[in-house]
This record gives C-alpha cells, sequence and structure tokens, in this order.
C-alpha cells in the first residue's frame, strides 16, 4: 500500500445556494464529532490542537479566494448540465483543478451538506472505492481523517490523511476543508517527506497516528 498525498492542499467542496462576500466565521460548524471526553481519538495535547485549528482557518481562506477567483484559471471542460472544470498552474509547480457544480434544487442544499460531512461513508468516485474513518478528534468541528482509494481494477491501494472542518460563512454557504500535512504512521515502506506547495504553514505541522497493521508493514 502506498500513501497518496493529495495533490492540492484542500479538496473544493463548496456548496453554496447564492455565493456571497461575508466574513468567515470565527469558528467551524460542527462535524457532528461529539466531545465525550472518554473518546479514545480525542487528542489531548493543547498545543497540537491550537496549530490545528489555526491551520484550518487559514485554509479556509485561501479555499474560499480559489473557489471564487477566476484569475489564471483556464476553462478545460463545460458541461450542459452546470458543471464547469477549470486549472489553474501555481507557482510553476503545482495544478490547481476546480470543479463547479451547479444544483438547481436549492432544497437539497441540506442533504448535500450532511453527505458530504460523513466522513465515514463509502464513496464510488470514478471507479474508485473511497472508504474513510476518522484517526484523531481535535474538536466536533475539527477532525483528522484517514481516507483509502482502492481502483476496482487495479491494485495496490492508496490513502492519505488530512485536517478537515467544516464552515458556515453564511445561511446559503458552507465551505468545508481539507488539508493534506506530513503525519507520520510509521509505514516501514514510504519514509518521503511531504511538502505542501500551496499552503505552506501546513509543512509545519506534525503529529503521528497510530495507524493499522497493513499500513505500518507497508502492504
Amino acid at each position: 500500500m502506498s500513501k497518496w498525498y493529495i495533490t492540492l492542499f484542500f479538496c473544493v467542496l463548496i456548496v453554496f445556494a447564492y455565493m456571497n462576500n461575508k466574513a468567515i466565521a470565527n469558528s467551524p460548524a460542527p462535524l457532528d464529532q461529539g466531545s465525550d471526553p472518554e473518546n479514545p481519538l480525542l487528542c489531548r495535547d493543547p498545543e497540537e490542537i491550537r496549530k490545528a485549528a489555526e491551520l484550518m482557518n487559514e485554509a479556509v481562506i485561501h479555499l474560499q479566494y480559489h473557489a471564487t477567483s477566476t484569475e489564471n484559471y483556464i476553462l478545460i471542460s463545460n458541461y450542459n448540465n452546470g458543471r464547469s472544470v477549470y486549472f489553474k498552474n501555481h507557482g510553476g509547480h503545482t495544478i490547481i483543478e476546480k470543479l463547479n457544480n451547479k444544483i438547481s434544487d436549492s432544497n437539497k442544499y441540506n442533504t448535500i451538506i450532511k453527505e458530504i460531512c460523513d466522513l465515514n461513508r463509502i464513496k464510488i468516485v470514478d471507479g474508485n472505492v473511497l472508504t474513510g474513518k476518522v484517526v484523531h478528534v481535535y474538536s466536533p468541528n475539527l477532525v483528522m481523517v484517514q481516507q483509502r482509494f482502492r481502483n476496482l481494477f487495479e491494485l495496490p491501494q492508496k490513502y492519505f490523511y488530512a485536517l478537515a472542518a467544516k464552515f458556515e460563512i453564511s445561511e446559503n454557504t458552507t465551505v468545508i476543508v481539507y488539508v493534506s500535512a506530513n503525519i507520520n504512521d510509521h509505514n516501514r515502506a514510504d519514509k518521503k517527506f511531504y511538502k505542501n506547495t500551496i499552503l505552506e504553514s501546513a509543512n509545519l505541522f506534525k503529529t503521528e497516528v497510530n495507524s493499522e497493521i497493513d499500513i505500518r508493514s507497508g502492504e
């Protein structure tokens, strides 16, 4: 099994009925992870919790900028159903791909947000089976997730870790942010150092997780 880092420092998962420029909230909206003090996944390091929160507050600002900006973005696909795909060369070393997906039925807003925030739900995306789980809980609003990808026709599977948070910008604008960081999961076969080339402050965030046996053995 190989560790895979999402190319972008976030997944562009802004879902909105009407976009606006209202100020970002000071704290994320709940991801429904609870705050049970007996939760074995609960992080008990105040400094790590602080750094994770600061990183995500910075990330949501960057994400909202890229989601609404058209500067240097090139349209590569435009579909009749309202979906469009753009890409941008960032700094000559990173490609940012942006997907705009318009949903005409605003009554589906809350349902879509709930589905995206279900971090443990099995998803099938472009022929890949995506499974996820929470591995660290920093607060009801902020977690670290592990996601595994397995192609239906290929082996081996890939996986990555990311911090995840949900911000309610306004009544009809929600931002869901994923940030890749260099997480030590004790994988014997993968000792590469990951560098986030878009959100450089993510490179300062370091922690470790108690990974599964197959990951530790590099299978």
